[in-house]
């Protein structure tokens, strides 16, 4: 019983692990695999303590302690490990829960229930860390992904359908970029650096075309303090020139020391010619000393003409390694621009604390950006300009109401402000500019990614600027952090989470065409006949303090199954006669099951 006890712990404490860090197995260090051991063990000593410490009552004291000290133990080495990275609500509720859920699983429940519940914790601890153990990644022999589903979104503009598919391939280390999308041809880079080549249309096998070597499993095997940060952060293809640009972290294992680094590869999607080998074309310097390497790394890319490429380096926290006039003559906190012409790197702008997009939008160049606690930013870029970071914010130091640096409290007074600023932060990430006419209403818009953020992200920002200004800024709620996006050639707009998840953005109008002039799919928004929000799956009739049904319809009983709403649109007056539903039905099946499908959608949003 101990044993096993011992085992579930340990095991509940990796499946924890390996939720916060999207991480795996193998890809773990040394130090994560101590941590995991510790953490298993607080839970597994205290789980001893209470349970079994009748059988130890003459050295209750001595238990105790070791109880005692092997849980303050995991306590204090969580939190210094974990959080130099992302530690948002949703992942503190994942770890309190499952402390909780031991605790009750070990300490309150009869021993024979104990060990059921124990078995079953095991058999789904095992479980999930098999499934996100990386043991079973290599690249399939078919298809796009598994596990398609639709949802649809109702913003101001357009109603959206959202298909999503889990990506076949396992990519486990968040980070990377749509590098490009040509036709149905899909280019993506991993924030390990595999290069893979899917097929939007799902008729062409996924390709692995290289591996992007920039020192990570040295980096795992031999660095200080390993974390997720050590990655690709960027990938721009140009067909033109056949050459993949790529932006990423760079541990300098003789100094101990990290850089962010700018290097090219020829490209082809064939693999046959495609290579590996690369060339340096910038890296930033001096070359910053961190004990626990941050993700103040910046590297978004942006193509401005046919031979400049701009691209930001993050201020790195370089500004609390080094004194503020070095940091100033310094790469960081910048955004540099690269003349493939000449080879020649020269600053473009400066005072940047993470860049995470560069976009080209109507002859502007806008450029978001990561802000400490509050305050991320989506700026007008103009060369020469300083946009007064670090001594200037919207935003304050975690944990404090000022910026420690320079005393001020959220007004940045100095250089450039942005033309918005979003507190709480929305962990902003990468923008396009809207030009298609798939989602003609946003045309000239930008949209903006975000990340998990304080409460607000998982979205897309749909933002109107005019003369200079943001007017307009509508939260499109995903569901999930948006790492990177592109406009598709026919105006959809493709999304990725940087890890397993593409989905594809449609306008969803269509399907309901024929019956938007009588009914609305937002919840309790009559017209002429009740809203259809969340339809599939209701009770029939369930909106009766606000809409006067029939007493046709008000005399069913039971739910909305798509058997029933079928028979309902093929001929309404035989499924309910003397229904005020005034068409004669729809006799075609397929276009049935279209409108069905688009309901099921709006009930999934329920």
């Amino acid at each position: 019983m101990k044993i096993i006890t011992t085992l579930v712990g340990i095991l509940i404490a990796t499946s924890i692990y390996l939720h916060l860090q999207d991480s795996t197995i193998i890809n773990l260090a040394l130090n994560q695999v101590v941590f995991i051991l510790a953490l298993g063990l607080s839970i597994t000593s205290a789980s001893l303590y209470l349970v079994f410490f009748e059988y130890f009552i003459h050295h209750q004291k001595l238990v105790e302690f070791f109880s005692g000290l092997a849980v303050a133990f995991g306590a204090f080495v969580f939190p210094l490990l974990y959080f130099d990275v992302t530690f948002n609500a949703q992942d503190f509720l994942v770890l309190l829960f499952t402390i909780i859920f031991s605790v009750f699983l070990f300490f309150v429940l009869r021993l024979k229930i104990t060990k059921i519940s124990i078995a079953v914790a095991l058999v789904f601890s095992v479980g999930f860390i098999f499934h996100s153990s990386g043991f079973f990644s290599d690249i399939p022999d078919n298809g796009l992904a598994d596990n398609e589903s639709e949802k649809y979104i109702f913003s101001a503009l357009h109603d959206i359908k959202v298909d999503s598919f889990d990506l076949k391939e396992s990519v486990v280390q968040d980070g990377g970029a749509i590098a490009d999308v040509t036709g149905s041809n899909l280019i993506l880079v991993t924030g390990r650096g595999e290069v893979l080549q899917y097929d939007l249309s799902g008729k062409a096998a996924v390709s692995f075309l290289f591996e992007i070597q920039f020192g990570l499993s040295n980096y795992k095997k031999s660095a200080r303090s390993v974390n997720r940060w050590y990655r690709i952060t960027d990938a721009f293809l140009d067909n033109n020139s056949s050459e993949l640009f790529v932006t990423y972290t760079k541990w300098h294992e003789d100094r101990d020391c990290y850089t962010v680094n700018l290097d090219v590869y020829e490209f082809s999607r064939d693999t046959s010619t495609t290579k590996d080998s690369s060339e340096k074309l910038y890296e930033s310097s001096p070359c910053i000393e961190h004990e626990v390497l941050n993700n103040e790394t910046g590297g978004r890319i942006l193509q401005t003409t046919e031979s400049k490429l701009i691209f930001s380096v993050g201020s790195f926290k370089a500004s609390e390694r080094i004194s503020l006039n070095e940091y100033r003559s310094s790469s960081y906190g910048k955004v540099m621009e690269y003349d493939r012409s000449t080879g020649k790197t020269r600053i473009f702008t400066v005072g940047h604390r993470n860049a995470q997009g560069l976009v080209r939008c109507e002859g502007n160049i806008y450029l978001t950006e990561h802000g400490p606690f509050g305050g991320d930013e989506l700026n007008l870029l103009v060369e020469g300009r300083d946009y007064g970071w670090p001594e200037s914010s919207f935003g304050t130091d975690y944990g404090k109401k000022v910026l420690t640096i320079s005393g001020e409290t959220g007004q940045h007074l100095k250089g450039q402000k942005p033309i918005y600023a979003w507190t709480p932060s929305i962990g902003i990430s990468n923008a396009v500019c809207y030009q298609g006419q798939a989602f003609k209403n946003w045309e000239g818009d930008l949209l903006i990614a975000s990340l998990n953020g304080l409460g607000s992200g998982f979205s897309i920002y749909r933002t109107r600027v005019f003369e200079g200004r943001a007017v307009s800024i509508e939260r499109i709620e995903i569901g999930y952090k948006v790492r990177d996006l592109i406009e598709l050639e026919d105006g959809r707009v493709l999304i990725w989470d940087g890890l397993n998840t593409i989905s594809i953005l449609s306008p969803a109008t269509s399907e309901f065409a024929s019956c938007s002039g009588c009914h609305s799919i937002r919840y309790r928004s009559h017209g002429v006949g009740p809203d259809l929000h969340g339809v599939v799956g209701a009770p029939i009739a369930r909106h009766t303090d606000r809409y006067a049904y029939s007493d046709s319809l008000r005399n069913l009983s039971g739910t909305w199954t798509p058997e029933r709403l079928h028979s309902f649109l093929k001929a309404p007056q035989e499924f309910a006669p003397g229904t005020t539903m005034s068409f004669d039905g729809i006799e075609d099946y397929e276009q049935r099951q279209k409108i069905i499908k688009y309901l099921e959608g709006v009930s999934s949003n329920r």
